[in-house]
């Protein structure tokens, strides 16, 4: 089960409306607000109540991040990526921090909150306990948050960026109509498969928007730009709600996108090879033999026709097929329901699928696993993803990158080659490969100008077999 956040609303110390339309009203002063077994802090100008064990805790930490400094690291990410009127407002809202503290997830979903916030209709899960913590932001286990911010093991999910996301639509936007027409329009076009979390409700909709649209999501669309590809209604929703947001600053961000977890969390075991593989009969399309398989990638993608999120994610699929094909990707479709070859062939056309569909696949695996469901295989034939089909692309890219470079039979390049070859490791689409590859070859002598020629010879080796054959 995956950590999740609870359905968050935010309030302020003071209870106010909810759909007020003017910034949050800041508490009113007291000598002395703080409850017995708490202590008050400002950190980065946030109000927040540490738990008696949470500054305990972090005495006695011997992780390299310590806990207060992984909590002062989620806050350091709301203020770069929020517009600084946006930051101003929501530093009003006080922020509780527990140890360990462990609840249900209140929205019907699997796991435990890492954090949550108790305002509107979530108020109620509070009853008599800690009034205080009402119309607040809790983070409910820092050691959660700590053991997920390790400078190694870091997953770039920011927690608190999500909670003070459904603090801004609860007291700025309200009960907002654009909201719940967006989320209903999203839904109805099945842009979100219903188990991500975006799907629950129009108030987790709007808050993992937020996270893609501001810094990063975990899953498809994992950012600004792949929502406004995917869902430009609910890009406009947050350019709306948010406005322009800040350029990202992020160094790391360069080197290449943010990658989803490659086994779901440890969910999928990636002990399987292409060898083990049993295919069915094919219903659309020629599936390439196994002795083409060899070093090129392979994705499988498992689905039943009558899942209307698979509709969704053939036609997400086109363009990486389309882009990558001529570089060596094979892709094959699964039909997992049993439909008929007419139905299948008729869905085909409609999403305009290129790639082959069989009615059947055998996998030496024991697991049980959601349907859609992908496997990416590399050019050796390990797995080395399973999980969303979206969230397969961009390590279809690596993998295609990493073949490629696997052709040339080098495993270094000169410092002029070095600039074509990162791009091809990191998972960059081929556009700009090419493009930077023109600019190194018009400069490059010697040694470095062989590379390059190679890496031309790679990288344009499927077209010119293209070529071949339409002019044979």
């Amino acid at each position: 089960m995956r950590f999740r956040i609870a359905i968050l609303v935010l309030a302020l110390c003071v209870a106010g409306t909810a759909g007020q339309t003017s910034s949050p009203a800041k508490a009113a002063k007291k000598k002395d607000d703080t409850p017995e077994g708490y202590k008050k802090d400002n950190l980065r100008g946030f109000t927040l109540y540490f738990s008696t064990e949470v500054l305990e805790q972090d005495k006695l930490s011997r992780q390299e991040r310590k806990p207060l400094e992984a909590l002062e690291q989620e806050l350091i990410v709301v203020e770069r990526v929020l517009p600084a009127d946006k930051v101003k407002q929501l530093k009003a809202v006080p922020i509780w921090v527990e140890w360990d503290e462990r609840i249900a997830m209140a929205n019907g979903r699997g796991g435990r909150p890492v954090a949550v916030f108790y305002g509107g209709h979530q108020s109620n899960l509070l009853g008599d306990r800690a009034p205080y913590k009402a119309n607040a932001v809790t983070v409910l286990s820092l050691r959660s948050l700590t053991n997920e911010h390790q400078p190694k093991t870091d997953t770039g999910r920011c927690v608190t960026l999500h909670e003070l996301a459904h603090a801004f639509h609860y007291h700025v936007l309200g009960e907002s109509a654009l909201v719940k027409q967006t989320y209903k329009q999203a839904m109805e076009r099945k842009l979100y498969d219903p188990e991500v979390y975006a799907a629950t409700n129009d108030h987790e909709y709007f808050a993992e928007l937020s996270c893609a649209y501001l810094d990063r999501l975990d899953y498809f669309p994992r950012t600004r730009e792949e929502l406004k590809r995917h869902d430009p209604k609910g890009y406009e929703l947050m350019e709306k709600s948010w406005g322009k947001a800040p350029a990202k600053q992020d160094p790391a961000a360069a080197k290449g996108p943010k990658l989803p977890s490659p086994d779901g969390g440890g969910k999928h075991t990636l002990d399987v090879t292409t060898a083990g593989l049993r295919l069915g009969e094919a219903l659309v399309g020629e599936v390439p033999p196994k002795d083409d398989w060899k070093g090129r990638p392979v994705l499988i993608f498992l689905f039943p026709v009558r899942h209307g999120g698979s509709h969704v994610i053939l036609s997400k699929m086109n363009p990486w097929y389309a882009d990558l094909k001529d570089h060596g990707l094979i892709v094959i479709g699964v039909e997992t329901s049993k439909a008929s070859a007419d139905a299948v062939a008729k869905l085909a056309r409609q999403r305009e699928v290129a790639f082959p569909i069989i009615d059947d696949v055998r996998l030496p695996i024991t697991e049980t696993f959601a349907l859609p469901h992908s496997l990416l295989f590399d050019h050796t034939g390990k797995c080395i993803f399973r999980g969303a089909p979206l969230d397969a692309e961009p390590y279809v890219r690596i993998a295609v990158g990493k073949a490629l470079l696997a052709r040339t039979g080098k495993e270094s390049f000169s410092k002029a080659a070095r600039p074509v070859a990162d791009l091809l490791e990191s998972g960059s689409p081929m556009t700009p490969v090419f493009t930077k590859l023109a600019e190194q070859i018009r400069t490059a002598t010697g040694e470095a100008a062989g590379e390059l020629k190679q890496l031309q010879t790679v990288l344009t080796a499927g077209g010119q077999k293209v070529l071949d054959d339409a002019t044979a």
